[in-house]
């Protein structure tokens, strides 16, 4: 990226197109690096595309609030709206200062389904979401967990790794393992966290992802998950 910054006559801005396979697990290992690189050098999501996202966002907000009126009551849907994450759009960077209390929002503000996917749990990460967790699982909506779990994986890993999945499982989320897997969140097939921030573990301080809505890519995550899972 040092080229991309030196100077020239007119120049205004750096803008960088990041095309990524999130299917593949080496390729999203390369993109969270690239994250943090962004995210040090000051970089920001396009606006043209933030504020899309903004109006998109707004008429899914809209839309749940009605459904949930309907269903639930004036007040059910008064409290759903409050749960927003207020002034972040989809389309954010993300960083380990930050991201427990606007992933309790967005979990807080989910309707329908939670996809998890893990590349550890610790009890940690676990303790910052589970009672956002229980409450969600207590409003019925599916919660699926997909968690890192290799054979060759050593005792003591797999005996600490079993005892926070039956904690997630007692919670109310139905837990599957597999050989591997990155770390992102679905959240109501759209909203999507991905990048560096293990959402389940212990973030170091440079660690960050990417918050956005994108249902195709959703579909493409949850599908290379289920491919995968035991």
């Amino acid at each position: 990226m040092g080229r991309l910054h030196r100077e020239n006559d007119g120049k205004t801005e750096v803008r960088v197109y990041d095309y990524i396979d999130v299917t593949v697990p080496l390729s999203a290992v390369m993109y969270r690096k690239r994250l943090k690189a962004y995210a040090n050098q000051g970089y920001s999501v396009n606006p043209d595309h933030a504020e899309k996202m903004d109006m998109l966002s707004a008429k899914a907000e809209a839309l749940r609030a009605r459904m949930t009126a309907a269903t639930q009551g004036e007040d059910a849907a008064d409290a759903l709206l409050d749960t927003r994450s207020d002034g972040l759009f989809e389309g954010s960077i993300v960083t380990a200062t930050n991201y427990a209390e606007i992933l309790r929002k967005d979990i807080a503000g989910c309707a329908r389904s939670l996809i998890i996917s893990a590349e550890y749990v610790s009890q940690q990460g676990l303790s910052a979401i589970d009672d956002e967790l229980l409450r969600l699982a207590d409003r019925k909506a599916l919660i699926e967990v997909y968690v890192r779990l290799p054979a060759t994986a050593a005792a003591a890993t797999r005996t600490r790794m079993e005892r926070n999945i039956n904690r997630l499982r007692a919670i109310g989320c139905i837990v599957r393992t597999a050989e591997s897997c990155s770390d992102f969140a679905i959240i109501d097939d759209g909203l999507i966290w991905f990048g560096g921030i293990p959402l389940l573990g212990n973030p170091r301080s440079d660690d960050c992802a990417l918050r956005f809505k994108d249902t195709k890519i959703g579909e493409n995550l949850a599908d290379g998950l289920k491919r995968r899972s035991s």
